[in-house]
């Protein structure tokens, strides 16, 4: 009898590690063919942290491979972390709001690059998913105000290849690169998975009305905040590939050489919250 409880309880975990809402792999190859690849989702009983049921296994103290590892991490560019993993499930906040998009990290140890990352780009059709992205830096935890040379934020449902390049990402430049405890440079990436929930029209928006309204003409946004202790900290323009082609911080936009076509308004405000509005040129 104890043998068949234990079986039973075994297989349960055993099918609860495969039983996260959505998973997808990422493959990563640097330019002498080594390979690694990480394996990320969403579920909506996972946490930020390392979740065994999903098959999550802390790694932090196995040194990194000498010339290419990838891994999940929640480390930054002044905190080392306190896990690294090769699969990372989120919460999943599908059709909930929020002010900062749920984000996963990731750092890079590469000898030889560029690196080729490819995915399954069909996988980000689904409406808990779609505006899913890929970047090399955190403007989903704050607003980045560093904009590199070498920045770049892509949708994971509109291409499955991106090739990074070799990198002038110092340590000592406020980037979002660090130093681990084996004297390994990592280079931090980011992947938010995302819904069109927060991705409101600006004709029809209800959650923000009592605080933000928005208006525009054809060669200018308006935005009114409501609250006279609420000011605005940053605006950004951000095309629908990903790219932010705006850093401003004024209430009048002026957007007369945007060319006709689908945009993303990103509002950071003096009380730390992130609104984002869809508009139309």
């Amino acid at each position: 009898m104890k043998k068949l409880i234990f079986y039973i309880i075994s297989l349960t975990v055993f099918n609860a590690s495969f039983s996260q809402e959505f998973v997808f792999s990422m493959y990563f190859e640097d330019a002498s063919g080594n390979k690694d690849t990480l394996f990320l989702g969403y579920d909506i009983s996972a946490t930020e942290s390392i979740d065994a049921i999903f098959g999550e296994e802390n790694i932090i103290d196995i040194p990194l491979d000498e010339q290419f590892d990838v891994r999940v991490t929640n480390a930054n560019y002044n905190y080392s972390g306190t896990f690294h993993t090769k699969k990372q499930i989120i919460n999943n906040s599908c059709n909930i709001p929020y002010t900062v998009i749920p984000v996963i990290k990731f750092d890079i140890k590469c000898s030889n690059w560029p690196i080729t990352a490819s995915w399954d780009s069909t996988l980000f059709a689904d409406i808990c998913n779609y505006y899913s992205d890929l970047a090399s830096y955190p403007y989903y935890d704050a607003l980045w105000d560093v904009m590199r040379p070498n920045d770049f934020s892509i949708s994971l449902g509109n291409q499955d290849l991106w090739i990074f390049d070799k990198c002038d990402w110092e340590y000592d430049y406020n980037s979002t690169s660090y130093i681990n405890s084996y004297n390994d440079t990592l280079y931090l990436f980011y992947i938010g998975i995302d819904d069109e929930y927060i991705m409101l029209d600006i004709e029809s928006n209800e959650l923000f009305k009592n605080e933000i309204s928005i208006s525009n003409d054809k060669d200018n946004l308006f935005v009114e905040i409501k609250d006279k202790d609420i000011e605005l900290d940053n605006v950004q323009i951000i095309d629908m590939s990903g790219k932010v082609i705006l850093n401003d911080n004024k209430n009048n936009i002026n957007i007369s050489d945007l060319a006709n076509g689908i945009y993303l308004l990103r509002l950071q405000t003096n009380d730390k919250k992130v609104h984002t509005f869809k508009f139309i040129k």
